[in-house]
């Protein structure tokens, strides 16, 4: 990935990797493959807006001329997926170990 299409295109690195948050903080103590994580209808209508403008922005080609975005190939979508599934992986951690120390305290 050339430097230049980094710095073009932080905004959906941010996006992706915000994407990913959002599932995570919706407990601070349950997982997020916890039952009822993709259940709310107007959450998962803003993702899909915001992930379709972003689209729109970085595939249009009118669009791709006023804010200087360039397309990003296969390799770099999977770049971004994987930087994103980060937040998730360590979210994660986090919570196993708040709920291993949450029970702990209540068994004393």
């Amino acid at each position: 990935m050339k430097k230049s299409n980094v710095s073009k295109n932080i905004l959906l690195y941010l996006t992706i990797f915000q994407v990913f948050n959002i599932f995570n903080i919706k407990s601070h103590f349950n997982s997020v493959f916890s039952k009822g994580t993709f259940n709310n209808k107007y959450m998962i209508g803003g993702i899909l807006l915001a992930m379709s403008l972003h689209m729109f922005a970085i595939y249009n080609p009118f669009m791709q001329n006023i804010l200087n975005t360039t397309g990003l190939n296969m390799l770099e979508w999977l770049l971004i997926i994987t930087i994103g599934l980060v937040i998730i992986f360590v979210e994660e951690i986090r919570k196993m170990i708040y709920r291993l120390l949450y029970i702990r305290m209540e068994v004393k």
